[in-house]
């Protein structure tokens, strides 16, 4: 699961390919309805790779969020539509 926490126009401008958006408070909510194993992988990422983890054992972190994404080559969805992930 690719869970993204960053600022709505961010999310709209452009975003990971299967990226799941939520905003501040909703994390947790989020993941409890995707994972149903906590030792499952999570990656969290946002503009500067600055996030806090509780409860899972398997999260990771984008180092350099989302630019150091785009910086490796990496596919990004730009100006995504609904539906588009």
């Amino acid at each position: 699961m690719v869970v993204v926490r960053r600022e709505p126009y961010e999310w709209n401008e452009e975003r990971l390919p299967y990226a799941k958006y939520t905003g501040r408070g909703y994390l947790e909510k989020l993941v409890d309805s995707q994972v149903t194993n906590p030792s499952d992988d999570i990656l969290l990422y946002c503009s500067n790779g600055n996030l806090a983890a509780n409860g899972y054992k398997n999260v990771k972190y984008l180092a350099g969020g989302i630019s150091a994404w785009k910086n490796a080559k990496l596919e990004v969805k730009r100006n995504p539509k609904v539906g588009d992930y």
